[in-house]
């Protein structure tokens, strides 16, 4: 019975460790966000997140605190108190946490790829999660039931590793022609950190779940503690770990002073935005010279302040030095014009 109840009290003081860590990058990013005037979808996401993650974290603790403070009497009784089964709607706020982390990872990729196509995709993964976790949770049925829950994970999973990756790859398809390639390294490393923080807890959940299905462990063997030891400590951390990922990366963008690309004295343009789009017209009045296109990487439609960073292509600057030249060309022409006429006078 102690080897049942020890892992489940530790699972919470570790849980208590990582959801402090949590609490205190939210609530720089959410005073960084709203000094930069940027309140929109984003922000209401990041704080809902962090509501559910501690709603959730808060019912863990009753359910530890009725059973290691009030029915302590014996490991028999904590053992009774913890086994009992939890209301299935105690089990919503870690659902709608883990919902809302993938729907911000979606959210990014669909601002950056503009198709319906990885869209919908990414959108029936997510379906599939909720279908999966709120039946592991609503749904009482026999031996096939805990099957469920791990597959809602797996999906989750599986939407976070993809997600992350339509991110990353269209940033290095951005940014990959342009000097400024560098300024995106950090956003980049925080972007796979995050992700694989939110995927190694996830798989870790779904790997001791399947093989707890598939061979049921003792307790009484080494092997058997071990597995429930893991599964207990995955399970604790999977609330503050789909909190800190989202929250961790819009840390570090926030974070990051806005860069400035130096050129001539008049080609001084900060690079700047959150959000992920990309535009291309046309800045020059005279029709010969290119067009001139800037691809802007950002999260969301923002404040013009909250930025991290406009990648411009390297045509801008020679669109403008063809420009310069061709203007110093005419005016030199219209000089020699000018000493040739007052020459033939």
């Amino acid at each position: 019975m102690r080897a049942f109840s020890d892992p489940y009290f530790t699972g919470i003081i570790v849980e208590g460790f990582a959801m402090g860590i949590y609490t205190m990058i939210f609530f720089q990013v959410i005073c960084k966000i709203y000094i930069k005037c940027n309140r929109g979808f984003y922000f209401f996401a990041l704080i809902l997140l962090w509501i559910l993650s501690v709603i959730s974290f808060a019912i863990g603790c009753n359910i530890s605190r009725s059973a290691f403070v009030f029915d302590n009497s014996s490991s028999a009784t904590i053992y009774t108190k913890l086994s009992i089964g939890v209301n299935s709607v105690l089990y919503l706020p870690s659902i709608g946490a883990m919902l809302i982390s993938d729907s911000i990872l979606i959210w990014r990729c669909h601002v950056l790829w503009r198709d319906k196509r990885i869209l919908m995709t990414l959108v029936m993964l997510l379906v599939a999660t909720a279908v999966l976790l709120l039946g592991d949770a609503f749904l009482v049925l026999d031996h096939f039931s805990l099957l469920i829950g791990p597959l809602g994970v797996l999906s989750s999973f599986v939407t976070t590793i993809s997600a992350t990756f339509l991110i990353a790859l269209k940033i290095i398809l951005v940014t990959r022609y342009s000097r400024t390639q560098y300024l995106y390294a950090k956003i980049l490393e925080i972007l796979v950190e995050s992700a694989a923080l939110v995927s190694i807890v996830a798989l870790g959940i779904t790997v001791t779940e399947l093989l707890a299905y598939a061979h049921p462990y003792q307790l009484d063997s080494t092997t058997g503690r071990l597995s429930y030891y893991l599964r207990q400590y995955f399970s604790s951390l999977q609330g503050p770990a789909i909190g800190i990922g989202p929250t961790l990366t819009t840390f570090r963008v926030v974070a990051q002073p806005p860069q400035t690309e130096v050129g001539p004295p008049h080609n001084t343009s900060v690079l700047s935005r959150l959000t992920f789009r990309r535009t291309g017209h046309n800045l020059n009045t005279d029709s010969q010279l290119p067009h001139i296109h800037t691809s802007t990487i950002r999260f969301e439609s923002a404040c013009e302040i909250y930025s991290v960073g406009s990648v411009r292509s390297s045509m801008d600057m020679k669109a403008r030095q063809y420009s310069t030249a061709t203007m110093t060309n005419r005016c030199n022409l219209g000089t020699l014009e000018a000493i040739k006429g007052a020459e033939s006078v």
